[in-house]
């Protein structure tokens, strides 16, 4: 579980983590991944999909970490996918 839940991340920090609630409600083997994007929406990470096994009424969490320390200061899109398909989408601010 999170500690702490924010969206500014300081370069040093070196990375920070997607962290994904799964409820799903109906049955669906797929595989789930994340995306990060920059403010002219050009693709920068793409994260390793991982496969899923979902299942009604069966609650799991699924963390990606993502590399931060070498990116430029600014605001990034994070997709997450289901089969390739963005099924959240949020925004995270790197800081010097």
């Amino acid at each position: 579980m999170p500690l702490d839940q924010k969206a500014t991340f300081s370069r040093a920090e070196g990375s920070f983590s997607v962290f994904v609630q799964w409820n799903p409600q109906e049955k669906r083997d797929a595989e789930g991944s994340f995306e990060l994007y920059d403010s002219d929406n050009t693709l920068i990470v793409r994260g390793k999909p991982t496969k899923l096994r979902l299942r009604p009424r069966e609650l799991f969490f699924t963390t990606w970490i993502v590399r931060c320390a070498g990116l430029p200061a600014g605001v990034y899109r994070v997709d997450a996918l289901l089969d390739r398909a963005p099924i959240w989408r949020g925004y995270v601010q790197i800081t010097e």
